[in-house]
């Protein structure tokens, strides 16, 4: 019963952290977000980079946690594009990820601790999530 409930806390956390990703404390993961996207065909949709609400995520094995995608533009506009956003786990025995309800990329703690990291891809625009897994 306590998981339950500290597991839907992370996810009314995660969920409130995701609404602040437009700031200056933007992604700083591994990924630099690559080449300006060229807006034909690439399913860039012109976007310049990404950034993730969360890059660098703490979570007790056997729990979830969520996190949205947002890009910007040129011009400086930014749009949610959690739901076009694919998403890779390099240790899949550590964390795996999977679109969520809604717009949300979750992230699934398993059985072995340790570190994970996140890929997520938008068009040609990469960015990375860390992901440590701890005991209970």
């Amino acid at each position: 019963m306590k998981r339950n409930f500290v597991g839907s806390f992370l996810v009314l956390f995660a969920v409130a952290a995701c609404g602040g990703s437009s700031g200056g404390g933007g992604s700083t993961g591994s990924g630099d977000g690559g080449a300006p996207a060229d807006g034909g065909g690439g399913g860039g949709g012109g976007y310049e980079t990404i950034s993730l609400s969360q890059t660098d995520v703490h979570i007790p094995r056997f729990m979830m946690t969520a996190f949205a995608v947002t890009a910007m533009r040129a011009d400086g506009s930014m749009t949610d594009v959690t739901e076009q956003a694919t998403a890779q786990s390099s240790n899949p025995k550590v964390a795996t990820v999977d679109h969520g309800q809604g717009a949300q990329l979750q992230i699934h703690s398993q059985s072995e601790m340790g570190t994970a990291k996140i890929v997520v891809t938008v068009g040609n625009l990469q960015q990375t999530c860390v992901v440590t897994v701890t005991s209970d």
